[in-house]
């Protein structure tokens, strides 16, 4: 697994033992448990092409509701039933929330307020 996003996803609440159980190098899959969602994609996406790329993906599968996009500096609830769109990547229907953390932000105080971390999950 990608260091940094390894690194990101331990700060967000998941253990070792998740992440290796759960992971590919830039994927990581949560199991929620509950009837709505019963898992959770982590995505590290390094550009705004990627998010673009990763939500289609998930799009033409129809079997994720959201996902969470992973940029160095940002992190993006995405809507992953809206329709992507390449000139609008993050436009509001498909972006929910966006957070000032990424796998390169140093020194993040308030990762349990998030809406991504484990714990609010």
């Amino acid at each position: 697994m990608n260091t940094n996003f390894h690194n990101f996803l331990m700060k967000l609440g998941f253990s070792k033992e998740e992440l290796e159980e759960n992971s590919s190098k830039y994927v990581f899959n949560y199991s929620i448990g509950s009837n709505y969602i019963s898992s959770l994609k982590y995505i590290h996406t390094p550009s705004q092409t990627d998010i673009f790329e990763q939500h289609q993906l998930l799009w033409n599968q129809n079997s994720e509701a959201v996902f969470i996009a992973v940029t160095d500096s940002k992190s993006f609830i995405i809507n992953a039933k809206e329709k992507p769109d390449k000139n609008r990547t993050l436009k509001n229907s498909i972006c929910i929330q966006s957070f000032d953390y990424g796998i390169n932000t140093r020194g993040f105080e308030d990762v349990d307020e998030l809406l991504i971390s484990k714990d609010a999950i």
